[in-house]
């Protein structure tokens, strides 16, 4: 029999008190249809509109991918960050994606395939959402950050129903603590890739297709998360290319730290001024950043949070790259 776990009253204060304010909901909000796949599944995304909008506009776009492995989640998020940017004019996508079942290998290629038909969407409608096609940033965490970075592939595993002469690469990235590197991930797990995925892999692997194209991004790792050699690795080889990749590296936190308490204002406060310094926002953020007593406290929290309720991200990650419940043939 499995005995309930009590959760420390602190976890619940910290939750209530320390977590990032609710932001005031955005003033409109829509609901729509991006795809249809060739089985009749539709694809959603919700879109927010800042006040002020008018179809007429150029303002900045947002796409922002959910965590889960790939397997579970809900476009129905990240409330906190579409509403705080939402505040400062920019225009917010939240995508739906299919999802892998069980019996499918665990390679994330329709994940990709539906990132990258999100993408091209956006674009070919920005007339109709009043945005500039040229300032379009992808943002996700965990699996969510891979497909937010796969849309930037230049090769990559597109859907053959797209259009293809619309491009789906945007001109900025935030990613949050995101799988870069399917190919070093499946070998540090002794994984044999059969070699007829392994073109498919490759193709929706970031850090293999990462090259002076690659658009600027910023990067949110705990050092407690296994998968932070992706994000350091990345970095690295994007400084020998000339190409932008500020990766900001938390102490004490694991995988997606930043969805907790302080470490999200912190987060956002930073992508603000990433975004800022590319001339996609104006001015300075309009909240205050956490100072480093404050993460260091939101830290030893997380890390006894941690202890009573280990991440169920992280654990659905562990599948990552091998078959689920049937051989991948």
């Amino acid at each position: 029999m499995t005995m309930p776990v009590a959760i420390p009253l602190r976890f619940v204060l910290f939750a209530l008190i320390g977590a990032a304010p609710i932001y005031a909901e955005a003033p409109h909000e829509e609901d729509i249809v991006y795809k249809t796949t060739g089985d009749g599944k539709e694809l959603h995304m919700l879109v927010n509109y800042p006040s002020g909008w008018q179809p007429e506009d150029r303002r900045t776009a947002m796409l922002f991918f959910h965590g889960g492995g790939w397997t579970q989640g809900s476009y129905i998020g990240f409330a906190n960050q579409t509403n705080y940017f939402v505040s400062r004019g920019i225009v917010m996508f939240r995508v739906q994606y299919r999802l892998l079942k069980a019996s499918e290998p665990a390679i994330p290629a329709k994940c990709a395939q539906d990132a990258r038909s999100a993408m091209r969407f956006v674009r070919a409608n920005a007339a109709r959402f009043g945005i500039d096609p040229e300032r379009i940033v992808s943002c996700g965490g965990s699996a969510g950050g891979h497909l937010a970075a796969t849309v930037s592939i230049e090769a990559g595993l597109d859907d053959p129903a797209d259009d293809l002469a619309v491009s789906p690469k945007p001109q900025a990235m935030a990613l949050m603590n995101p799988a870069l590197d399917l190919i070093m991930e499946a070998e540090k797990r002794g994984i044999l890739i059969p070699e007829k995925q392994m073109e498919t892999v490759r193709r929706i692997s970031p850090q293999q297709n990462l090259d002076e194209n690659t658009p600027p991004s910023v990067i949110f790792f705990g050092d407690r998360d296994r998968l932070l050699p992706h994000g350091t690795n990345y970095a690295e080889k994007a400084a020998r290319l000339g190409v932008r990749a500020d990766l900001h590296v938390y102490e004490g936190v694991g995988h997606t730290f930043w969805r907790r308490a302080i470490f999200e204002d912190e987060v956002i406060f930073v992508i603000d001024e990433f975004l800022a310094s590319l001339g996609y926002l104006d001015g300075p953020p309009t909240i205050s950043r956490p100072t480093q007593e404050d993460l260091r406290k939101g830290a030893a929290l997380e890390q006894e949070r941690a202890a009573v309720a280990p991440d169920a991200e992280e654990r659905l990650l562990e599948g990552m790259g091998k078959p689920a419940k049937q051989p991948a043939s």
